[in-house]
């Protein structure tokens, strides 16, 4: 019966795990021509760019680049942007909700480009880009530099993998059951 509860409890757990894992989304820095961003915005440069920066030469555009839109919705390939007003307190942002499963790849970045000061470069943990949802936008810009301003594009990077490569709660999840099956085969084997 013991066994039984400690088997019901390690379940539990790596389940537990499970809900916990979500890609993570890094902001690299805001980067325009004069500080090491890119010298155009030629989609081509803006992939070289990505791939330098973090150090992900597989990187290759997901979809074509996304133009910004004002309080648009945008679908393409697994992806799903929904743009804010430009008029929002704060300034423009973008909700993108992406499902990249069985595609063969996961989401590793974005290029928001807007505004005076350039875009802000963004990885997300190649390990988890499989699916989830986002926030980004455009550095800060105008007299205050506290709004995010408007969006004019977006480029979208992904990585090989994807069907292969388990997040970090499944890894656990598989990981637990491993160990709770070993655990109660040795305890029948004893006997």
């Amino acid at each position: 019966m013991k066994t039984l509860k400690y088997a019901a409890l390690i379940t539990v757990l790596c389940f537990g795990l499970t809900s916990v894992a979500s890609a993570t989304l890094t902001l690299v820095g805001n980067f325009d021509k004069d500080n090491g961003g890119p010298h155009d915005q030629n989609p081509a440069t803006v992939l070289a760019f990505f791939q330098s920066q973090t150090n992900q030469p597989d990187a290759f555009a997901c979809i074509d680049r996304v133009d910004g839109q004002n309080g648009g919705i945008v679908e393409s390939d697994g992806f799903t942007f929904h743009f804010s007003s430009e008029d929002q307190a704060g300034g423009q942002t973008v909700t993108v909700d992406f499902n990249l499963t069985g595609s063969g790849h996961v989401l590793c970045g974005f290029w928001v480009f807007g505004g005076s000061r350039g875009g802000n470069l963004y990885t997300v943990s190649t390990d988890e880009g499989t699916t989830g949802e986002f926030t980004i936008h455009t550095p800060p810009t105008g007299k205050n530099g506290k709004n995010f301003a408007a969006i004019s594009h977006i480029d979208i990077f992904c990585c090989p993998g994807g069907q292969n490569v388990p997040d970090s709660g499944t890894t656990a999840m598989l990981l637990g059951s491993a160990l709770t099956g070993l655990g109660l085969v040795r305890r029948y084997l004893k006997r």
